[in-house]
């Protein structure tokens, strides 16, 4: 544990190197000048002279912004970005010691090295916080090939973000691949002679498979890699004439799609021989897809919600009672209604409907099938209306047959679906998106699972949607006496009276006061003390946007109460 003038000595010590290094242009003479703050600094980071400012300049600007580019380290220091990247390999050794995480935004699918950002890694904020040192941060070594499976798929992320080079991505994967080649899947792999690509997309394959996908989709892997629409065209053109080693080899099979670029891939059965004679069982470990939530890794949250909301909520959670929920589902049946149920949640952002059908599913045993809508944009016309049935609900109905009980598949923001549809004769665009409206009104109809939906917009969305919904509850902004308990939650050591004036003068949803309470953690980080109720309320007012109301209402609604 660091002792707590350590902790202030340290903070002072990096507000000190930024306003130091200010317009100092790393002149020689600013090193020898803050000489004892580089000490300080570079003794908890195990940092060098440069890395100690470069890292001050970065976190005090983290705590103004989300990241800081080149371009804000440049105008801090007095000199031309390009001038920094001369210093690009110290910047590049606080990203591999995870001090800071670095990504690299595209322009046309093109890297640009000028267009990099930094921000402080949040394990080492939480760290200096709670008095502890500098954490480990090198990444735990893999201890079997499940690990083996995972990593390679963290480096895959990291390169579709940006963070990762495909030749960096290259490299990290011969790596790992060295570095645990006692393991008999990567001796199995190895037998096989495929070059690195092959072998990485079978790798790839596997992990998907062990993640409940039974196809995976290769253009999505492999665009980041070959960065070049050109390269990708190709390289499907030729895996779609079986001129590929995981084709050849009798590895996978190819999903029949009715584009080249709609290509999916499945294990065959000799390629699942393989791995089960390595010790993997590729249906047991099906529960860790990134769109999986599972029940016990969900916190247990308190959400403020006013009478009426409670009771609807209270409702929901009663319906999905496992024992209530099979009996609704036999009635309905006997009586041949759909057994599905469908479920609304609206309002204006920040007022809990997300976290609602977290702490449901938490409360109710449920696992959460969460679809991400920006995944059934493609990028070729056409395609979307064919991946949206598979996103939406086969996907789901094949990982319904795997529970226990019946998970929740859950759209959050879903304006992007259920909005109003586009008048006949608009643009190829607006055509795309009816047909996929309609693909999901037929679906609907038919529907035998739980489905949530929250969306900001109700007044746009579409009337063919509205019975659907079996259930459409508002949860609307907080009144008064709502927004007094979500500060008292969120801010315990504020006094009754700072309660009453916080609640009264500022109409925050819940999502606002986090912003404030956040804001609150990084101005005790800096200051090394409480904000004060003066500090509070500035931060309140900078918050304000002056959002108006303008929503229809479709459920409840209830007038502010104080």
């Amino acid at each position: 544990m660091l002792s707590i003038n350590m902790k202030t000595q340290l903070l002072e010590s990096i507000e000190c190197l930024f306003e130091i290094s200010r317009n100092s242009q790393l002149e020689p003479g600013i090193f020898k000048q803050c000489s004892k703050d580089i000490k300080t600094v570079s003794s908890y980071f195990k940092t060098n002279r440069l890395q100690s400012i470069l890292l001050a300049v970065i976190f005090v600007n983290n705590c103004q912004s989300e990241s800081v580019g080149l371009e804000t380290l440049g105008t801090h220091l007095g000199i031309s970005p390009l001038r920094l990247l001369q210093e690009s390999n110290d910047i590049e050794a606080l990203t591999k010691s995870g001090i800071i995480r670095k990504t690299e935004r595209t322009r046309s699918g093109r890297k640009n090295l000028l267009r990099q950002y930094f921000e402080i890694n949040d394990s080492v904020i939480e760290a200096m916080m709670d008095n502890r040192p500098m954490p480990d941060m090198a990444p735990p070594k893999p201890q079997d090939a499940i690990d083996l499976l995972r990593s390679l798929n963290t480096l895959w992320g990291r390169c579709e973000r940006g963070e990762l080079r495909p030749e960096e991505l290259q490299r990290g994967i011969r790596g790992l691949l060295e570095e645990n080649e006692k393991f008999p899947l990567v001796m199995a792999v190895r037998d096989l002679g495929m070059e690195d690509l092959e072998t990485f997309l079978f790798l790839m394959i596997i992990w998907k498979t062990l993640n409940s996908n039974q196809t995976t989709e290769v253009q999505k892997l492999i665009a980041p890699i070959l960065r070049s629409s050109a390269r990708s065209i190709r390289y499907m053109q030729n895996l779609n004439l079986s001129e590929n080693d995981l084709i050849r080899k009798d590895l996978a099979e190819i999903v029949e799609a009715d584009f080249f670029s709609d290509t999916s891939l499945r294990l065959t059965d000799r390629a699942v021989r393989i791995i089960r004679e390595c010790g993997i069982n590729l249906y047991r470990d099906a529960k860790k897809s990134e769109n999986i939530i599972l029940p016990e890794s969900i916190a247990e949250i308190s959400l403020v919600f006013n009478s009426v909301e409670r009771e609807r909520i209270q409702m929901l959670k009663s319906i999905l009672n496992e024992e209530k929920l099979t009996e609704t589902r036999e009635r309905l049946a006997r009586k041949k209604q759909p057994m599905g149920i469908a479920i609304l949640l609206y309002g204006p952002p920040g007022t809990g409907k997300t976290e609602a059908v977290y702490q449901l599913a938490r409360e109710t045993g449920r696992d959460i099938f969460k679809v991400d809508i920006s995944s059934t944009k493609s990028m070729w016309f056409g395609e979307s209306e064919k991946i949206i049935k598979k996103k939406l609900f086969t996907d789901y109905y094949a990982y319904a047959k795997k529970c226990e009980r019946l998970p929740i598949l859950f759209i959050n923001e879903a304006d992007a679906v259920i909005s109003k549809r586009k008048q006949v004769g608009a643009s190829n665009v607006a055509q795309t998106e009816n047909a996929i409206q309609n693909i999901i009104l037929e679906e609907l109809e038919k529907f035998d699972g739980i489905l949530f939906c929250t969306t900001n917009l109700a007044d746009n969305l579409d009337p063919a949607f509205e019975r659907r919904f079996l259930f459409k509850i508002e949860l609307g902004a907080p009144d008064i006496k709502s927004r007094k308990e979500i500060w008292r939650l969120k801010l315990p050591g504020l006094t009754l009276e700072d309660l009453g004036t916080l609640s009264a003068r500022f109409h925050f949803s819940g999502g606002q006061i986090n912003n404030i309470v956040r804001k609150a953690d990084m101005y005790e980080i800096i200051n090394g003390v409480d904000p004060d109720l003066a500090a509070i309320i500035g931060f309140c007012e900078e918050e304000s946007t002056g959002w108006h109301d303008s929503r229809q209402s479709l459920g409840f609604r209830l007038p502010e109460a104080s």
